[in-house]
């Protein structure tokens, strides 16, 4: 007979008994999902969040997708000097226009519109031809257009340049000519900063050798720049100071031309005074008959009515006879001083009396 088994307690008979449908799932939760389902979940996925952005983007107004607004390319003549710029521009504007510049015949029309002279001749018959072969297919359009327009020679032409470019105005302007005549000919970095190094003017070249020259084009080109506009700036102080010192000689100089002016004033004024007391004596104005009648009664002067001498013996009428006969003296600064009348200026002997000026004989 088999040996009988203990007895299980409740306890411990509740914990040993499984439950089969509990079992079931623990075990189905840890199975691993097949790959093909995790790779097809996560396209659902994927095409739902592609269908909510799409529909966002067709909720989203057309305002807040508006290209911004940029100012057209110049026009274009058919001058080969000017077709790669025109280019470029284009470029330009279709990249910053993408919702306006859609499409290969957007493009090709828009370029067509600013064509003008021999350029739109050719170009003409590909607007009026809705199926013309440039008309839908850009590409093929800008090289057509290139093989016409672009310049062949441009290579060897910017050769020749380089080889004649100097440094004749600011060391900004040279860089920007350098870099536009370099760029076609696809030089490496030692090569362009010898060209540029052997341009430069002798001063800037001096102080890069006592600084140190930089090994590469943009180092070598804000260095060239930072010493020229430091020597314009010291020119321009040394001008500014050397002006200021000039001016003060000058001034200084003109107050010495000055003083003798009161001087000649002073000189002018005694003349005039001594003049003027000479004639304070005189009568004002002509003596009326009865006034000369009534001077001979009483013995007085005819001419100032002194007592003591006669009509023909009055110094006061002498006086006014020798004014009357006397030259004018200009004195040698009149032009500076018109206001002084040279009739008050008059010949003075050693008497201290005006006589008139003594003939000179034969």
């Amino acid at each position: 007979m088999p040996p009988k088994r203990a007895p299980v307690t409740g306890s411990a008979a509740g914990s040993q008994r499984l439950d089969p449908e509990v079992d079931s799932d623990h075990d189905d939760d840890l199975t691993p999902p097949a790959p093909d389902a995790i790779i097809e979940e996560l396209h659902a996925q994927l095409n739902a969040m592609n269908a909510r952005l799409t529909t966002a983007l067709e909720e989203t107004p057309a305002q807040a997708r508006r290209d911004p607004k940029i100012p057209k390319p110049p026009e274009f003549s058919g001058k080969v000097s000017e077709f790669r710029n025109f280019m470029a521009q284009c470029t330009i504007t279709f990249h910053m226009c993408p919702n306006t510049y859609v499409t290969d015949e957007q493009k090709v029309l828009f370029i067509i519109s600013l064509l003008r002279g021999s350029a739109l001749t050719w170009a003409r018959d590909i607007p009026e031809q809705p199926d013309h072969k440039f008309r839908s297919d850009y590409p093929a359009f800008k090289k057509a257009l290139s093989n016409l327009y672009l310049d062949r020679n441009l290579k060897a032409a910017c050769e020749d340049k380089l080889s004649h470019l100097r440094q004749t105005k600011s060391a900004a302007a040279y860089a920007v000519e350098f870099q536009s005549t370099v760029a076609p000919l696809g030089l490496n970095d030692d090569a362009e900063c010898l060209f540029f190094y052997l341009g430069l003017k002798s001063e800037i070249k001096d102080d890069l050798a006592t600084v140190g020259r930089a090994t590469t084009l943009t180092t070598l080109i804000d260095q060239a720049i930072g010493i020229d506009q430091c020597k314009h700036q010291c020119h321009l102080e040394e001008k500014k100071s050397s002006s200021s010192s000039s001016s003060s000689p000058s001034s200084s100089s003109g107050s010495h031309d000055s003083k003798p002016k009161p001087q000649l004033n002073s000189a002018s004024a005694n003349l005039v005074s001594q003049s003027n007391s000479s004639n304070s004596g005189k009568p004002h104005g002509p003596l009326t008959d009865t006034k000369k009648a009534h001077h001979k009664q009483k013995g007085l002067c005819v001419y100032c009515a002194n007592p003591a001498h006669g009509w023909a013996n009055c110094p006061h009428h002498l006086t006014h006879v020798a004014k009357a006969n006397t030259l004018p003296v200009v004195p040698p600064y009149s032009q500076h001083h018109s206001s002084i009348p040279t009739s008050s200026i008059i010949i003075q002997l050693g008497n201290g009396n005006p006589q008139a000026p003594m003939r000179s004989e034969a």
